[in-house]
């Protein structure tokens, strides 16, 4: 439940991977993250980018979630589709 929250920006090469999940928010963030949403078989279902604080997230169907400091998405060729 708290993920990011209360921790330092995430270096352009850190992510955080939680499992199971399909859903994060950004209340209390200080920073815009990236959102990887992950389903099964590692494939990735959607991407959000730079979701700035204090919003909700989510997609049908993901087990689990990637987050990125914002634009590591992009930078790293996650797109739809990907395996990761």
């Amino acid at each position: 439940m708290v993920g990011l929250l209360g921790q330092p920006p995430l270096a352009a090469d850190e992510a955080l991977r939680i499992t199971p999940c399909a859903a994060v928010h950004t209340f209390g963030m200080r920073q815009a993250i990236d959102v990887v949403f992950v389903g099964r078989g590692g494939v990735v279902l959607a991407v959000v980018p730079r979701v700035p604080p204090g919003r909700i997230v989510w997609r049908r169907g993901a087990i689990e979630v990637v987050e990125t400091a914002a634009g590591c998405a992009q930078r790293c060729g996650l797109d739809v589709g990907a395996r990761i």
